[in-house]
């Protein structure tokens, strides 16, 4: 499922492709759109559109020849971009809260479609949605939500953790084998929905830095946000 095409992200998200860059000593000047502010914590209050984040993608995977574009800027994330949402989520006490949050705060990443959760008893499955865009965009975006998704999975659940499977709508690529060796699961294409799936060990469980003061204090912060 996608959303309309006015969506719009954090310019946050555009760090990764920015630190991608200069990792191959090209300068971020190349890849950034005049008058577009990219450096540090300057991100943090800025929304880009879809179209907009699209055409960077694109540049950037001419630029670097990787069509493996988002699985690249996903290796590349760091969850402190996404500043007040990162804090939030490593104040939960446990995996339930954290996906509940999520799912709440979401707009402050972007103004799509909140991912979707079903539970069962082995297993959590997250739906997410990717806001229309090209073709090239949308199947980067997958791959970047996805590479995020497990990145923060083990981030935040340390070894409760435990990736099943992931899913993407669009056809297995010619670079279906990195994407297969990152995740460490056998992978799904042409599916419905794009969906990542994890154990449901880690959902009850308490996690680790939880700081309920400081919790209560971004709480209030993101709903104002929000």
């Amino acid at each position: 499922m996608s959303t309309n095409s006015a969506s719009t992200l954090t310019t946050a998200a555009v760090q990764p492709l920015l630190r991608l860059l200069e990792s191959k000593g090209l300068s971020i000047e190349e890849l950034v759109q005049p008058g577009f502010n990219a450096r540090h914590g300057q991100f943090c209050s800025q929304r880009m559109s879809i179209a907009q984040f699209d055409r960077l993608l694109e540049q950037a995977s001419k630029l670097l020849g990787e069509p493996a574009i988002g699985l690249a800027a996903g290796q590349q994330m760091e969850l402190t971009n996404f500043y007040l949402l990162t804090f939030l989520l490593s104040g939960c006490h446990t995996g339930r809260e954290a996906l509940t949050l999520l799912r709440r705060y979401y707009s402050l990443i972007s103004d799509t479609r909140s991912p979707d959760l079903f539970v069962g008893q082995q297993s959590i499955k997250l739906v997410y949605y990717v806001g229309e865009g090209t073709a090239f965009g949308c199947q980067a975006r997958s791959e970047l939500i996805a590479s995020s998704i497990h990145a923060a999975g083990k981030a935040f659940g340390d070894n409760l953790y435990q990736i099943q499977g992931a899913g993407f709508r669009f056809p297995a690529p010619p670079y279906r084998e990195r994407l297969e060796q990152f995740f460490g699961v056998p992978l799904q294409f042409g599916q419905p929905h794009n969906w990542v799936s994890f154990s449901s060990r880690m959902l009850d469980k308490p996690l680790m830095h939880t700081n309920p003061d400081l919790f209560g204090r971004l709480r209030r912060q993101a709903e104002r946000a929000v």
